[in-house]
């Protein structure tokens, strides 16, 4: 049987003809009002600390993680956030260098600096290389092969050669 998790091998050694009943009781866990406040505080001292120390600085000095986020539409989902209005409209609204307040997301709260503006137009080689690279594995493992893998790139006017 396959799953999300993989292949597994079930082997059957016995049946009989009793029943079962079953109660899901999976309850999604939420973050209380508390935590949730005392994450929007937080987040409101590293703003603080980021309009005179600077981001990375203050991030630095308080141990957070920086992630990169791309959105190159209003609508994009956005990485480990999902799809977020406040977010795009901000990003889409400031300029370089412009950091936010605290905004509320699905999974908590964050603070996000617009660190890079891109015109519209065609995306640079190296920014698409892994997004094609996963993209070909992923055809290749589906059975596809490579040669959907060459004119997927044909079609994107790429070298062959990028794998």
């Amino acid at each position: 049987m396959r799953t999300q998790f993989g292949w597994h091998i079930i082997k059957v050694t016995g049946r009989d003809k009793r029943e079962i009943k079953i109660i899901d009781l999976a309850l999604k866990i939420r973050a209380s009002g508390q935590t949730v406040e005392s994450a929007f505080k937080k987040a409101q001292d590293f703003w603080i600390f980021s309009e005179s120390e600077g981001f990375e600085k203050a991030a630095e000095n308080s141990k957070y993680h920086v992630s990169k986020l791309l959105s190159s539409k209003k609508q994009d989902q956005i990485p480990g956030i999902g799809q977020s209005d406040a977010v795009t409209n901000f990003a889409f609204a400031n300029k370089l260098g412009v950091i936010s307040e605290p905004i509320y997301v699905r999974d908590g709260v964050i603070v996000i600096k617009t660190s890079n503006i891109r015109k519209e137009g065609v995306r640079p080689l190296e920014e698409v290389k892994g997004i094609l690279k996963s993209m070909a594995i992923k055809q290749k493992k589906n059975g596809k092969g490579p040669r959907a893998g060459r004119r997927f790139l044909q079609t994107l006017s790429l070298p062959a050669t990028l794998f």
